[in-house]
């Protein structure tokens, strides 16, 4: 099925609101086969994408010293294309896979999560302090008291790296970011919040930053696969929460989403 076929019908199934529970159910199965439709082509893509490198780097290594500078300027913007391409393929892949993959839900340590994927990025503990980091950017996050949580820890790991990689990229040049990561837990909810000190952003943008592939800036300003921020919508309204952001331009934003209490 194309995949404009796919979206045209789901707009038809969204526009029909006599039986709700059918009208439910056949969006399941369209957003299913959406999902699946995307996997399919993404994968696909992948083997002819490779050739298109490895051919070009063949030209390059065989051919380029024949070539003049024009030449070789054709071949390098085919190769920077592909190279964009494939980090898109890449991103499409791991956002398919999410909708595919089922969750196993248990309940996880949010802090010790945090911790790792902290670590990961390069933090360490700053001077001994249990909850304050710092990277050799000067980049530091400090972190509340993080609720545990009944979620998939894998995904619940995707959100947390995301949206910290999203506050530590969107700064002025050359300023170090600054983080708080907190949560608050209701009994029932827990609204986890990631704050920054970085450019913001403008309010009629705040909803259009978790669709797919939607850029606010250039690729040369902030570099990026454009799937993040879709990710993560994706995997807390799967836990059955809700992402969102308040921000102001010029004074940082604040991501906040929602899932269940442990």
């Amino acid at each position: 099925m194309e995949f404009l076929d796919v979206q045209k019908q789901m707009e038809q199934a969204n526009q029909r609101s006599e039986n709700y529970y059918d009208t439910s159910s056949e969006l399941k199965r369209l957003r299913q086969e959406l999902v699946e439709f995307t996997y399919a082509v993404s994968h696909d893509l992948k083997e002819p994408l490779r050739k298109i490198l490895t051919y070009g780097n063949f030209l390059m290594e065989d051919y380029g010293d024949k070539l003049d500078k024009e030449g070789s300027g054709y071949i390098g913007r085919m190769q920077d294309a592909a190279e964009r391409m494939k980090v898109m393929i890449e991103a499409l892949l791991e956002l398919s896979c999410v909708g595919r993959a089922s969750r196993a839900l248990k309940i996880i340590n949010s802090l010790t999560l945090v911790d790792d994927v902290l670590r990961l990025l390069g933090f360490s503990r700053h001077m001994g302090i249990e909850f304050q980091y710092s990277d050799e950017h000067e980049n530091q996050v400090i972190l509340g008291d993080l609720s545990d949580v009944r979620a998939d820890v894998e995904q619940f790991r995707l959100v947390f790296h995301h949206i910290i990689l999203n506050g530590l990229k969107y700064q002025p040049m050359g300023k170090p970011a600054h983080l708080m990561i907190d949560s608050v837990d209701d009994g029932e909810w827990i609204t986890f919040s990631v704050k920054d000190d970085g450019i913001g952003i403008d309010a009629q943008h705040r909803t259009r930053i978790f669709n797919v592939f939607q850029r606010l800036h250039s690729r040369l300003e902030y570099g990026g696969s454009g799937v993040g921020l879709a990710l993560c919508k994706k995997i807390v309204e799967m836990h059955g929460g809700q992402i969102w952001c308040e921000s102001e331009p010029g004074n940082g934003s604040t991501f906040y989403f929602t899932l269940k209490s442990a």
